[in-house]
C-alpha cells in the first residue's frame, strides 16, 4: 500500500507504515517524486492507502474540488484514509474584525500567496463547511475535522465508506 503527497509543493514527506510515499505535484521547479496533475495521477485504483493533501483543495472551484475528491476516492483502497489540511477563513475572520483590515496571513487565507500562475484560492473553509463539502458527497466516513496552528487551519481525516 502506497501514501501520496498530493501537490506537496516543497514538503516532501514520508509516511510510516506504506511501502512508499509519492510525492506529486505539477510543477517541475518543486522536484516531486512524480511530475503529474492531481486528478490524473499514474497510480493503480485500490493500491493507495493514504491521500494528504495540504493546502490544495481550496485552489479547485467547488465542482472541481467535487470530482478530485471522488478520484481520490477512487484511487483509495478499502478503508483507505484521506488526510486534508486546508486554510482556516474563520481565523481570518477574526483577524479582520479585530484590527479593521486584513494582515498577510489573512489574505494569504483568503486569496492565495499568488506568487505563481495557480495560487490562488477559488474556495474558503471553516471547520463546519469542509466537513460538510465532504460529508455531503456520501463516500468518507469523517473521523475528525478541527481547527489546528492556532486556528490557522483545518484538518481533517476520513477513512474511505
Amino acid at each position: 500500500m502506497i501514501a501520496i503527497n498530493v501537490g506537496c509543493g516543497l514538503k516532501h514527506a514520508e509516511f510510516e507504515g506504506y511501502t512508499k510515499t509519492l510525492n506529486v505535484d505539477a510543477r517541475p521547479d518543486v522536484k516531486p517524486d512524480v511530475l503529474a496533475d492531481v486528478m490524473n495521477m499514474p497510480v493503480s485504483r485500490g493500491d493507495v492507502g493514504l491521500i494528504y493533501s495540504s493546502h490544495l483543495l481550496e485552489h479547485f472551484s467547488a465542482y472541481d474540488g467535487r470530482k478530485l475528491i471522488r478520484y481520490w476516492h477512487d484511487l483509495l483502497a478499502p478503508k483507505g484514509k484521506l488526510w486534508v489540511v486546508v486554510p482556516n477563513v474563520e481565523y481570518a475572520a477574526v483577524q479582520i474584525l479585530r484590527d479593521g483590515e486584513p494582515d498577510s496571513n489573512s489574505m494569504d487565507i483568503c486569496l492565495g500567496h499568488q506568487e505563481y500562475a495557480t495560487n490562488f484560492h477559488k474556495m474558503i473553509f471553516t471547520p463546519k463547511s469542509l466537513k460538510k463539502f465532504i460529508d455531503q458527497m456520501g463516500i468518507f466516513n469523517i473521523k475528525s475535522c478541527q481547527a489546528i496552528t492556532d486556528g490557522f487551519e483545518i484538518d481533517l481525516k476520513a477513512e474511505k465508506i
